[in-house]
Formats: C-alpha cells, sequence, structure tokens
C-alpha cells in the first residue's frame, strides 16, 4: 500500500530510496519545487494503517527519511491504497481496455503511461483490420490480448515480487559461477527489469495470461 504527500523546502535532485524489510520509503522531485514523499506498507496491513493514516505516515516517514525531510513542510493530504493486481480480458462485444482498465499492477515500478499507449497502439491495430474487413473482430481482438499479455507478462511478475518489499535473497557464490562460469559476475540482468517494446503484430509467442 504506497501513500504519498507533497511536501515543500525539501531539496530532491533525484529520487532517493530507503528499503526495510516488508517496507519502503522514497523522495521524488515533482512539479512547482515539490517533493513527493512515499511510505509503502504490506498488503496485509492496510487495514489497520487505514485507521489512522495521516499519523501512521507521518510516523514512518520522520523515523526514515527524518534528515532529509529537515526543515520541510507538508502542502498536500495523505493519499493511498491498496493496488489489487490484476488481468482482465480486455475486449468484448462492442468494447475494448487499455491500461490499467485492463490489468492493474502496483505502481512501485511506474510503468502505467508506458501501458497504456502500448495497449492503445495495439488495440488501434486490431480495431482497424476489423474496420478494414481484412479481420473478423473477435479475431483481430483476441491476438490485441495475445500480444498485450506477452509483452507485460514479465514486468507484472517482476513488479509483484518487488512489492512484497521482501529482502531479495542472496546467491552463493557456486550459482553465480555456475550460472556464469566466464565473467563470475555477482548479479545478471532481467529483460523484466525493463520495460518491454510493443511487440510487432507478426509476433508467434504463445498466448499467456493471468487471472
Amino acid at each position: 500500500m504506497p501513500t504519498t504527500r507533497n511536501w515543500s523546502g525539501v531539496p530532491c535532485t533525484g529520487a532517493r530510496w530507503v528499503i526495510r524489510p516488508s517496507w519502503g520509503y522514497g523522495l521524488i522531485p515533482t512539479n512547482d519545487d515539490l517533493t513527493l514523499v512515499l511510505a509503502a506498507w504490506p498488503q496485509a496491513e492496510v487495514a489497520q494503517v487505514k485507521q489512522d493514516l495521516q499519523g501512521n505516515y507521518l510516523r514512518e516517514v520522520t523515523a526514515n527519511l527524518g534528515d532529509w525531510l529537515d526543515g520541510g513542510r507538508q502542502e498536500t493530504r495523505v493519499v493511498g491504497e491498496g493496488v489489487p493486481n490484476r488481468f482482465r480480458k480486455p475486449y468484448g462485444p462492442g468494447w475494448a481496455l487499455v491500461g490499467d482498465a485492463g490489468y492493474a499492477k502496483d505502481p512501485v515500478t511506474a510503468q502505467g503511461i508506458t501501458d497504456a499507449f502500448c495497449d492503445a497502439e495495439l488495440c488501434a491495430e486490431a480495431l482497424d483490420a476489423t474496420w478494414r474487413g481484412s479481420r473478423g473482430y473477435a479475431e483481430a481482438l483476441e491476438e490485441y490480448q495475445q500480444h498485450r499479455d506477452e509483452r507485460a507478462l514479465p514486468m507484472y511478475e517482476f513488479t509483484s515480487q518487488l512489492a512484497d518489499l521482501a529482502v531479495p535473497r542472496r546467491r552463493r557464490c557456486s550459482d553465480c559461477s555456475a550460472r556464469s562460469p566466464v565473467t563470475r559476475k555477482p548479479w545478471t540482468s532481467s529483460p523484466a527489469c525493463s520495460p518491454a517494446p510493443c511487440p510487432s503484430r507478426n509476433s508467434s509467442t504463445p498466448h499467456t495470461s493471468r487471472p
């Protein structure tokens, strides 16, 4: 559950993060020389936190971001809510969904606008094919869903793991050596950690979906 509020008098030229087991805090510069101050709780604690959202928020950010907030002033009210992760079928007779309307995930990876643009492009291509008469509506929109899911699912899975705010499992040196025997680098990059491009309509990746 992320909770945020804009502050003035908190100099911040780039995002700053403090991660604790099952908790997270951040500073993000925004418009009008304000800084977004964020605290995130586990979903299991949402009901308890909301009993005193303002008090719990202030207690957590001052305890974990206190030095950065010295001299700052809160300018907006605290807002926050638990965010369910879900996939929906994005089309039906006479309607289609794009972006968060079709599938939603925790905002921790900040992919919402990217998803909306990519989905809109794929959906527009499917509808164009239908209106031109080259493909039936159901066939074109089913392919739209397939391409949406294959593009979005890796980031969806990664976001769900990251939003748990769990401490990452430390890899053993033997694991790293086996995974990369030549370079022996302790970490390997994952395509799920960066936004995937909108796929081509000619993609043949099998369809996958999430409930």
